[in-house]
This record gives structure tokens, sequence and C-alpha cells, in this order.
């Protein structure tokens, strides 16, 4: 941009599946206040987009060798499965009981956070090289839970790339 100012602009996306845990407290179909512990696993996704601006100083090592220090705001949106109900086996006396199932839906929201990284590349030419970054983004996002609710999620984390680097 200007002297050994950079601006920059990227994207991520992370997408994961896996099984979640489900700890519950389902309450005693004949005594008030007294519940039972269940425990189980569901089938959950998370998946991730960010956009993120990149405000930078470069810093000359050598005349090939340059590091990139960049910081700004990001936008992260989070699809995230949510446990909504839990369905249980049991017999009388019905003092303890199994987890048979749980039932989910994907909740969506964005938010807005920032990130922080370093990038450290070797220029081919005055204007083309290759490099690699380290990269950390936040956001707390709330999604909607059911009843009215919301959860708050931490989204982002640490990140690592390589590619091309483009200097005009």
């Amino acid at each position: 941009m200007w002297k050994r100012l950079a601006l920059g602009f990227g994207v991520t996306r992370y997408n994961r599946a896996r099984d979640a845990t489900v700890d519950a407290q389902v309450p005693h179909p004949f005594f008030d206040n007294q519940f039972r512990a269940v425990q189980g696993t569901t089938p959950a996704t998370r998946n991730e987009v960010g956009a993120h601006v990149l405000i930078g100083w470069m810093m000359p090592i050598t005349d090939r060798i340059r590091i990139l220090v960049t910081a700004g705001p990001s936008v992260l949106s989070v699809r995230q499965s949510l446990v909504t109900s839990v369905e249980v086996t049991e017999t009388y006396p019905y003092d303890t009981a199994a987890f048979k199932s749980a039932a989910t839906k994907d909740a969506t929201a964005s938010a807005t956070g920032f990130n922080a990284g370093a990038d450290v590349f070797w220029m081919f030419s005055r204007n083309v090289g290759a490099g690699g970054l380290i990269q950390v983004t936040h956001a707390r996002v709330k999604v909607p839970a059911d009843g009215g609710r919301t959860v708050s999620i931490d989204a982002g984390g640490a990140q690592i790339g390589a590619g091309l680097r483009f200097i005009f």
C-alpha cells in the first residue's frame, strides 16, 4: 500500500463431522427434584467460514526474505449441530435411565472478531514469492437454540497456510 504498510484479504473454511458427547439430567417420573444422569453420543457437525481483512507491516530480513506481521477484523459464520432433546429407556422403578438417542438441529449465526498473524516468505522476483503463515482468529458467535435461548460458541482458532505471494 504505502512504504511497508500492507493490506490483504483472506478467506478460511473449517468443516468437521464427528460424534458429540451428550450428558443429560433426566427428571424422575415420580419424584420432584430427583434427576438421573445419562450419557451417550450423537452425530454432530460444525462448519465455519471466515472473511478476514489483514492490515500488516512488512519487514525485509534480506533482499529475498520478508516477514509480514498482520492484524485486523474478521467475520466468522458458524453452522453448529445443537442437541434439542434426549430420548431414554427406563423400567420400573425408574431409579435409573439409559441413553437411547438425541435429536439435533443445525443453528447458524455470524459475528465479528479479530485476526492476528505472521507471514514469512521468500521472493522469486520483485513481485512474486512463496511463503507460509500462522494466523489466529477469534469471534464469539451466539447461535439461536430452542425456547428463545442462545448458545455462545467460540469460533476461529490457530491456522497455518502456505502459498504464492503477489506484491504490487
